[in-house]
C-alpha cells in the first residue's frame, strides 16, 4: 500500500461511532447551556466545526470542536 493510500484511509467522513460522539458532545453542551440561567435570554448558536464538520478528521484520533456563538448585540 502506498503512503498516499494509507493517509487517505486515515481521513474522511466520520464513522457512525464518531458521528455519535460528535452528536453526544454537541447535545451535552446544549444541555449545559440550557441549564445555565444567565444564558436564558441569550440567542446562541451551537454547531460542530473543524475537522469533523469538514470531513477531514483523522479517524479514531480526533477531538470534537463545537462552536457556541452569541448572536445578540450588546452595547
Amino acid at each position: 500500500m502506498s503512503l498516499e493510500n494509507k493517509l487517505s484511509g486515515w481521513t474522511g467522513p466520520s464513522s457512525d461511532t464518531e458521528k455519535d460522539k460528535q452528536d453526544r458532545t454537541e447535545r451535552m453542551i446544549r444541555q449545559a447551556i440550557d441549564a445555565h440561567e444567565p444564558f436564558n435570554n441569550c440567542s446562541l448558536k451551537v454547531y460542530a466545526k473543524g475537522s469533523y464538520a469538514n470531513n477531514t478528521n483523522v479517524r479514531s484520533d480526533s477531538d470534537v470542536d463545537i462552536a457556541v456563538v452569541c448572536t445578540d448585540v450588546l452595547y
